[in-house]
């Protein structure tokens, strides 16, 4: 019977010019063993060497858990236990050229895991963490599909699509998360394609989302902005008015907004988060009306007001990392929605329980439409997939549409 140890130890015989030690993969079969190095197993410049102030014996990774080279470690510990797994189950012997085979495919990045993890990563040093949270939740729910188990991207086609939607659907996932889940795999397998380690296209099957967004009449979103709030709704009544009167402002960026940074003059200047990493990106530049502006001198009005700081007491401190900042926007967002179906429901609004934030970009957009203004200024409101577009239409737009629609048809 076959006896197979393994682990991931610092070959301390060998020592690099940074004085640390390659890192090397030991196994034990029978009382045979081999070693192979995984010093340059990444594909980057960062080497797997460890020293003994960074490095954990007990749990053969580096100390410090968000040293992204514990993420590699997971993948090649994850690769020998599917081998190991695999040869069980098949009732194969086990090989040092299978194990080497499986372990060190990982050189041609076709790993799933991997790659998905790269993008994650990636998202987060770009501070892009919104869009990073939907790649986290599409990789747990990858996880819990394959169990845990690492796959190659050949494996992904029709079929693997269909049986992971049917498995979030018994899950209870709606159809929209389902879609979401699945274009976010899909882009991790596009990414791959256009940096040709994959050549074939993919054929996946997604689910249409099914949720229209609700637009509210302008006659109930006015009853909304004017209504009589006070007390602990009276911010998120606030925010329902100043997204309303500057074009359907997307919560996130309404929660960024800073006094020195963003208010210049009779305008508020600002780029959308979601587009401030792209190459093409456009300053939006919206006119302060005397009901925007009382918002405003609310709030420079207030104890907490510091020139260079945030306009509303969402984030509040510059200083805290970005975590937390979109932690705390989740939070003020989701109390937000909460208020506004409170105030909807007490005007009679139909289906109160529907509306969101979200809905308040829709209905200025509705509005806008329903008074005959250009697509390009509705265009902007509503934001494109592909910004880039957005900003060919807008090119030519003059601001004094764009002054007009933001004092005249919103009153």
């Amino acid at each position: 019977m076959q006896t197979v140890n393994w682990k991931i130890v610092r070959f301390t015989s060998k020592k690099l010019a940074d004085k640390s030690n390659p890192l090397v993969l030991r196994v034990n079969v029978n009382g045979k063993r081999k070693h192979w190095s995984l010093l340059n197993y990444r594909p980057d410049n960062l080497k797997l060497s460890a020293n003994y102030k960074n490095w954990d014996e007990t749990s053969s990774g580096y100390s410090k858990i968000k040293d992204p080279r514990n993420n590699t470690l997971k993948t090649i510990k994850r690769r020998i236990e599917n081998y190991l797994e695999k040869i069980a189950v098949n009732k194969e012997l086990f090989t040092f050229s299978g194990l080497e085979q499986s372990v060190f495919v990982q050189v041609d990045g076709t790993s799933f895991y991997s790659l998905i993890e790269a993008h994650i990563n990636s998202l987060k040093q770009q501070n892009r963490l919104g869009y990073q949270r939907t790649f986290k939740d599409a990789f747990s729910a990858v996880k819990r599909f394959t169990k845990d188990k690492d796959f190659e991207l050949t494996t992904l086609d029709k079929n693997w699509s269909i049986k992971f939607a049917t498995f979030l659907a018994e899950e209870g996932c709606n159809k929209n998360t389902i879609s979401i889940y699945l274009r976010n795999v899909q882009r991790i397998y596009n990414k791959a394609k256009e940096n040709n380690i994959v050549k074939d296209e993919l054929n996946f099957v997604i689910p249409s989302e099914e949720t229209k967004k609700r637009a509210l009449s302008k006659d109930e979103m006015l009853a909304i902005v004017n209504a009589n709030v006070s007390g602990s709704m009276r911010d998120s009544h606030n925010y329902i008015a100043f997204s309303f009167y500057t074009g359907g402002m997307n919560f996130m960026d309404l929660a960024f907004l800073r006094w020195n940074l963003n208010i210049q003059g009779d305008y508020i200047v600002y780029e959308r988060k979601k587009t401030i990493n792209q190459k093409r990106t456009k300053k939006l530049t919206i006119k302060i009306t005397p009901k925007v502006r009382s918002i405003l001198d609310y709030y420079k009005d207030s104890n907490g007001y510091q020139p260079n700081g945030y306009i509303f007491p969402i984030i509040i401190d510059l200083r805290i990392k970005e975590g937390v900042k979109h932690s705390r926007i989740k939070n003020a967002r989701k109390k937000t929605n909460k208020h506004l179906r409170i105030i909807a429901k007490d005007l009679e609004v139909k289906d109160a329980n529907k509306i969101s934030f979200y809905s308040i970009r829709h209905t200025f957009a509705s509005v806008l439409l329903k008074n005959g203004r250009p697509i390009e200024l509705i265009s902007e409101a509503m934001g494109h997939k592909d910004i880039r577009t957005t900003q060919i239409y807008l090119d030519g737009l003059d601001q004094e549409v764009l002054d007009k629609a933001y004092e005249e048809d919103l009153y």
